[in-house]
C-alpha cells in the first residue's frame, strides 16, 4: 500500500488508542477536560476541525435552551401566581 507523501506521521502518533483506568476517580480525570472542557487540541485531533466546531455549537446552543427555559418557567410561575 502506498503512503500518501502529505501524510502527518507525528499527528498520528500523538493519537492513543487504548486507555485504561483502575478506578472511576481517573476515569473521571481523564474525560473531564475532553467533555465538559470540550479541549480543542483533543477533538480537533481526532475529529477534525468541522466536528469540533459543531460540537461547540451544540453546547452553546443547549446552553442557550437551558436558560430560556429557566426564564419561561420564571415567567410562568410569577403570572400563575
Amino acid at each position: 500500500m502506498p503512503i500518501d507523501a502529505n501524510l502527518n506521521i507525528r499527528e498520528i502518533s500523538k493519537r492513543r488508542l487504548f486507555a485504561k483506568t483502575k478506578t472511576f476517580k481517573i476515569f473521571w480525570k481523564m474525560f473531564y477536560s475532553l467533555l465538559f472542557k470540550l479541549d480543542m487540541e483533543y477533538w480537533v485531533l481526532h475529529t477534525g476541525t468541522d466536528s469540533y466546531l459543531y460540537l461547540l455549537f451544540q453546547r452553546r446552543f443547549f446552553k442557550l435552551t437551558l436558560y430560556l427555559t429557566g426564564l419561561s418557567m420564571v415567567f410562568s410561575f410569577m403570572l400563575n401566581f
